[in-house]
């Protein structure tokens, strides 16, 4: 599930995959908030799907459960929008590893945009560069992105921190290239869309 809070065209070259079981943007506000919202059924379908199976986990369930993705796009503005979607996002990190739903929160401004229950779930953390030290404190607990250089040759390249980690570590972020979402879509057009 792909939400883009700053516009609506992030995600275009992906709504065709059947992967993808939906693109919500602020552009259509109402639906886009109605359909983060139905999350929650979805939380409850799949502890039902559990329950029913006698399963701990998504591992556990079999082909019963697909694992959700929900990536949002600037975060920060959907929860400044709707504020209660604050809590809904807390409890999707702290329940959804289990119940195969998986958060990929992203966010101009770091700091302020992400409370407690999201980032004492958040075990994998990734900062480009910032121009605000509090934003890299919030997402790696050092400043470290502030001193990420800004030139076209460090194009791509951010810092990774996960929860074992002592200190972040620095790796580049590749494009994907039109080409290759052009292939998996002729390899995946037989498939079923996703639920």
């Amino acid at each position: 599930l792909l939400v883009d809070f700053k516009g609506g065209r992030t995600f275009d070259a992906l709504a065709g995959l059947p992967h993808v079981t939906g693109v919500l943007t602020d552009l259509d506000e109402t639906r886009a908030l109605r359909a983060v919202e139905s999350m929650r059924a979805e939380i409850r379908h799949r502890e039902r799907v559990l329950a029913r199976e006698g399963a701990r986990d998504i591992d556990e369930a079999g082909a019963d459960l697909a694992r959700l993705v929900i990536v949002v796009d600037e975060y920060a503005a959907l929860v400044a929008a709707r504020p209660e979607l604050h809590d809904l996002f807390a409890d999707i990190a702290a329940r959804g590893r289990a119940l195969g739903m998986h958060l990929v929160l992203a966010a101009q401004r770091a700091a302020g945009a992400f409370r407690d229950g999201v980032l004492a779930n958040a075990p994998l953390r990734i900062a480009f560069r910032v121009t605000d030290a509090a934003d890299s404190r919030a997402v790696l607990g050092h400043d470290d992105a502030v001193r990420l250089a800004g030139t076209a040759a460090a194009r791509g390249i951010a810092l990774i921190r996960r929860a074992a980690d002592t200190e972040p570590r620095r790796l580049r972020v590749a494009l994907c290239p039109p080409e290759t979402i052009g292939a998996v879509r002729a390899e995946t057009s037989g498939l079923q869309p996703a639920r």
